[in-house]
């Protein structure tokens, strides 16, 4: 599963996430992108900008970075940052391609 979130409009603080699915992925990937989100956002807040370098469960975040714990079986893949906002991807680790 992978999403794309380009930065918010300068006059409206609402922001479109575009999501790209592979059929039959539990839900909990889609929980993990959406807590992605708000770790981005809160991030964002202050030197607006985002960070593509989280504390992998290991509070507090250090300087630069934000902290994301993903659920149990689910990894962070990739997430890229852009001037175009960002992208990230979530796997399973039991889950197999079908």
């Amino acid at each position: 599963m992978r999403m794309f979130c380009p930065p918010a409009a300068a006059t409206s603080s609402a922001r479109k996430c575009y999501w790209q699915c592979t059929p039959h992925q539990p839900d909990r990937h889609k929980r993990d992108l959406r807590k992605l989100i708000t770790v981005e956002e809160a991030y964002y807040a202050d030197p607006q900008k985002y960070t593509s370098t989280l504390s992998n469960c290991a509070p507090p975040a250090p300087r630069g970075s934000a902290y994301f714990c993903p659920t149990s079986g689910n990894v962070l893949g990739m997430l890229t940052v852009s001037a175009r906002g960002w992208t990230a991807t979530i796997t399973n680790v039991h889950m197999t391609n079908p």
